[in-house]
């Protein structure tokens, strides 16, 4: 019993001892959990504080990209700013070359007259002058800017008293050409000063074309073709056959560069093509004949044949 009493005061005694343990391990963890929920609330809110740049960092990334983007699109557009200004100077200089490549020449109108023969007449022919006209001028246009060494100036607008004006110096051309080929260069001994120091002006007053345009040179164009009819070339197979050849049409052209500021002719090319029984001669008429003609008076510049015009060509 007395043992039995012991027990039951042991077991008590141990229920208060457990009790009193689990009640200290009950009050010693809720200060260490409020310590412990007061340290993570610290880092809530230090978390927290850095919550709203983390937060602010996924727009921050998204904000970000956007000026590398627009740093590296800067570049671009510097580069493609910067591009033009390369080009620009890089087109001048593809354009400086053909500038620089030789003088403004101003292509006059050409004074060209396309003739036909008959058996008995020889007469203008309206239509074919006119196409003959246009080729040539189309032809210089085309042979001088295919050769390089001129830069082709359009011609302006000029008034009536003008045209006239122009018209008059093209014939006085006319004759030079015609003194130059025919007696200059054929004439001998009597000559042979002139062809060493030729000097041949229309005089000045084709300047106003320099002021208009601001061309160096104006190149002319003259001469004349004649055709011949079916009747003309059987009287000249007749003939043929009575052993007489008559020379009945043909073309002839006088191609010149003249300086605007002086009047003064720096060049002078020719071309004469008989024709016989219909055959030879340059046909102005079509484009291909005209370009054919002028590339091969043309071939001759800078040198005059037969002529020393001095130190004026044009280069």
């Amino acid at each position: 019993m007395r043992w039995l009493c012991r027990a039951i005061l042991l077991t008590g005694l141990l229920l208060q001892f457990t009790a009193s343990l689990a009640a200290d391990s009950t009050t010693a963890p809720t200060p260490a959990a409020a310590p412990e929920s007061a340290a993570p609330a610290a880092p809530m809110e230090t978390a927290k504080a850095p919550e709203s740049p983390a937060s602010a960092p996924p727009t921050e990334p998204s904000t970000a990209p956007p000026p590398p983007e627009a740093s590296a699109a800067a570049p671009p557009s510097s580069a493609a700013t910067s591009t033009p200004a390369a080009l620009a100077p890089a087109d001048q200089a593809a354009v400086s070359p053909v500038a620089s490549a030789g003088p403004k020449i101003l292509v006059l109108p050409a004074e060209f007259t396309v003739l036909q023969r008959g058996v008995a007449t020889l007469e203008p022919v309206p239509q074919w002058t006119e196409d003959a006209k246009r080729n040539l001028a189309e032809s210089a246009r085309r042979v001088l800017a295919a050769d390089g060494r001129f830069t082709i100036v359009d011609m302006p607008p000029i008034g009536t008293d003008r045209e006239a004006e122009l018209t008059e110096h093209i014939e006085l051309f006319k004759v030079i050409g015609l003194q130059l080929d025919d007696v200059v260069k054929r004439g001998g001994k009597a000559w042979e000063g002139t062809r060493m120091a030729a000097d041949y002006r229309v005089g000045p007053g084709l300047h106003f074309l320099k002021e208009l345009t601001g061309a160096n040179y104006a190149f002319l164009l003259a001469g004349a073709e004649v055709r011949q009819t079916g009747g003309s070339v059987f009287m000249q197979l007749l003939l043929a056959g009575a052993g007489v050849v008559p020379v009945s049409g043909g073309t002839y052209m006088f191609a010149g560069i003249i300086d605007l500021e002086t009047g003064r002719v720096i060049w002078f090319g020719s071309q004469l093509g008989m024709q016989a029984f219909g055959i030879g001669g340059a046909d102005a008429r079509s484009s291909g004949g005209a370009d054919a003609a002028l590339a091969k008076i043309i071939k001759t510049y800078p040198r005059t044949a037969g002529l020393d015009l001095g130190s004026g060509t044009a280069n």
